[in-house]
């Protein structure tokens, strides 16, 4: 079963929650920094 990007924001939502991702400038942390900004989570890095 795949998921679209709109069930995943209705089951791994992150609005109102902060992730930290260490290695965001580039690469992997890049990417996943993206993804969890997507979702609505606030990201530093």
């Amino acid at each position: 079963m795949a998921l679209n990007r709109d069930t995943a924001a209705r089951m791994f939502g992150l609005e109102g929650r902060v992730a930290i991702v260490t290695g965001a400038s580039s690469g992997l942390g890049a990417t996943v920094a993206e993804t969890l900004a997507s979702l609505g989570a606030r990201v530093a890095w």
